[in-house]
């Protein structure tokens, strides 16, 4: 229930229109101030109306439709009817059903009606002069597209308008920023799109784990933050400048100007070639060397021809042989005599599918079977044959790069640690070092060896050198601590 002082203030405030509302309350502030009875214990009714004689409302707060203005509520419009208010204060008066209606031409309610009548009209010297301003009314004129000096030409009108315009005042600034940040209500807001919140943060690094680098995870949710309260402050902001393009809304908020924002010059492309420029660019990016930087340095790679030597063998090798160590020697697994009667055996089976499918059901045969010992059999094997020795040349090459490792492979290596260890020799020898170095080299090696028919594996080798050399670092350490263990003991 309301005071009686409080529903006295409260009919004063309704009695009074907004002209003399200001005029009052230049001396006179609205409402009274209660008495000293009710001053420690105020309505909820009273503190509204309190509230907004100093700051009237903005924007509607009961009603059916989020973020109405204030200023609709003088008109009783639907929805549909405001599409025009929303789109600028100055169709705040149109409404849909004031709007001209086409009328249905007669020629379409003839040929609903009734069939189909000619009409010759006289031929008069005006006919044609008719006939063309009708042609021209159809016609659509399109703008065409403004140049970038048309384009400054309206960004400086716009600028000299806002000069025009008097300087905000502390009042001013004081009222719209209660308005941008209390005025409008959080529910009222459309949220923030929760997809560009992920846009975001797929360009980002991922997030560390859970107790590792809790700076960055603090760092990342105060950006965050700061991200949702700008586009919040934005938004209101929005909002609340063009409520305020309606210079009533502004006399009744006593709001006169306003900030003036940064003038922002940004000149973009014609419009018709603009998506066709993009298209084609993205295009060039993707299938041109001049314009992907990527592709070219590929190809400065390729012509250089330095580490990358292997990839100019771009087909894929025949047959796979492995490194393998028999005997203090490297060997081949499987031979090139067993790849050749692989090679040879494979022909073998070509002609003998060759008879068996072609000519099984042929009662006179007209073409003779072909037979492994015909002159023309014999030649392509040949051919074959010394192709495959011109092959073999390359792996056998390649074993010469394990020869500076042959000591490891004949035992002479285990013969040099032993004299090494039986002579005097100090730490500056350093022959464990030399040991580690060759390791590092061996195991630097490539495993797999792309050639022209023969693809080289030389993981077991490269495993066996290195083994042999971990043996020899071995026994050099025990020998060291065998040899410290007697000089303690003596």
């Amino acid at each position: 229930l309301l005071r009686s002082t409080e529903i006295d203030c409260i009919k004063l405030r309704l009695d009074c229109n907004f002209k003399g509302m200001r005029l009052h309350a230049i001396d006179h502030p609205f409402p009274p101030p209660l008495p000293e009875k009710c001053a420690a214990d105020p309505s909820d009714i009273y503190q509204v109306v309190q509230r907004h004689s100093n700051y009237p409302p903005i924007i509607q707060t009961n009603t059916f439709r989020v973020s109405v203005p204030f200023k609709e509520q003088r008109h009783h419009r639907a929805p549909s009817e405001s599409i025009g208010n929303n789109y600028s204060p100055k169709a705040q008066d149109l409404k849909i059903d004031k709007l001209t209606r086409q009328r249905p031409s007669r020629k379409s309610s003839a040929t609903a009606t009734g069939p189909k009548r000619k009409f010759h009209a006289p031929s008069s010297p005006s006919s044609p002069t008719q006939t063309k301003s009708k042609r021209r009314k159809t016609r659509i004129y399109r703008s065409p597209p403004m140049s970038p000096s048309e384009q400054l030409v309206i960004m400086h009108k716009q600028e000299e308008t806002q000069n025009a315009q008097n300087e905000y005042s502390e009042t001013d600034l004081e009222r719209y920023t209660y308005y941008v940040k209390r005025g409008i209500p959080f529910y009222m807001l459309a949220p923030y799109p929760k997809q560009s919140m992920v846009n975001i943060k797929n360009m980002l690094p991922p997030e560390p784990e859970e107790g590792v680098k809790k700076p960055i995870r603090t760092l990342r949710n105060n950006l965050t933050e700061e991200v949702e309260d700008g586009y919040y402050f934005n938004l209101r902001k929005s909002i609340v400048d063009y409520i305020l393009m309606d210079p009533s809304e502004g006399l009744r908020l006593t709001i006169n100007n306003i900030p003036k924002p940064f003038p922002r010059r940004v000149i973009r492309p014609p419009v018709p070639w603009a998506v066709s420029y993009r298209e084609a660019k993205l295009w060039q990016m993707q299938h041109l060397f001049n314009v992907c930087p990527f592709m070219g340095l590929l190809q400065q790679i390729w012509i250089e021809r330095g580490d990358f030597d292997v990839l100019i063998f771009v087909h894929s090798q025949i047959l796979l042989v492995k490194l393998q160590v028999k005997n203090s020697e490297i060997e081949f697994s499987p031979s090139f005599q067993e790849c050749w009667e692989v090679i040879r055996e494979a022909f073998m089976q070509i002609i003998r599918s060759l008879e068996c499918k072609l000519f099984s059901d042929i009662d006179r045969q007209y073409l003779s079977t072909v037979r492994p010992d015909e002159s023309l059999v014999t030649d392509i094997l040949a051919q074959v044959e010394e192709a495959f020795q011109k092959n073999t040349v390359g792996p056998i090459r390649y074993l010469d790069l394990y020869e500076k490792y042959r000591n490891l492979l004949d035992n002479k290596s285990d013969e040099e640690i032993s004299e090494f260890i039986s002579s005097t020799h100090s730490l500056q020898d350093s022959k464990i070092d030399s040991i580690m170095r060759m390791w590092m080299k061996i195991a630097s090696l490539r495993i797999a060896v792309p050639l022209s028919m023969f693809c080289l594996n030389a993981r077991d080798l490269n495993d066996y050198l290195c083994d042999c050399a971990n043996k020899l670092i071995a026994r050099i350490v025990t020998f060291e601590m065998d040899e410290n263990r007697r000089l303690n003991i003596e």
